[in-house]
Parts: structure tokens; sequence; C-alpha cells
């Protein structure tokens, strides 16, 4: 096996960088409307492991909700939300 070979990774298409946007809008608003009921459950610190508008786990450490996600959907598009009260301020965008 050559250098180049074993060294080349797969480089994420457009198609791929715009899937994963699509489900990282869809599960933060799902996770938008399940947020006061994760709160309710006492989640507040853990972050939500999502698929497909569904929460697949509730993790105490970010690396290991993606450690996780890697893992289970391997390169399949999933998200990592954290429970929280307070709002994220990124800039432009707000998120909580």
């Amino acid at each position: 096996m050559s250098n180049t070979a074993r060294a080349h990774k797969p480089s994420r298409t457009n198609q791929d960088r715009a899937a994963q946007e699509r489900e990282v809008r869809h599960n933060a608003r799902i996770f938008d409307k399940l947020l006061p009921q994760l709160l309710e459950q006492n989640l507040k610190g853990y972050y939500a492991l999502m698929h497909k508008g569904k929460i697949e786990a509730t993790l105490k450490d970010f690396n290991d909700a993606m450690i996780m996600g890697n893992r289970v959907f391997g390169g399949k598009p999933f998200s990592v939300q954290p429970i929280t009260d307070e709002s994220a301020n990124l800039g432009f965008y707000s998120y909580r």
C-alpha cells in the first residue's frame, strides 16, 4: 500500500455538509420543544445526542456524546445539544 493510499481520507462533499446542516437544524427545532421536559427531569448540564429528530441518549460529557454519536451513527449526520436553561451567544446566532 502506498503512502498516498494510507494517508488519504475521503473529503466531505458539499452534499454531506448540507445533510449535516439540515440534520442539526431539524434536531434543534425538536430539541427546543423537548427542552422544558428535559430540564424537569433534572438533566441540566447533560448533552442530548440526537439523530433524525430523536434523543438517542443523554450524557454528562460532551466528548462522550460525540464519541457515542460517531460510533453509533458512523458517517451519518447527528447532533449534540447542551441541556441548559441559559442561552448561548454564538455571535450572529443565539442558541439555547
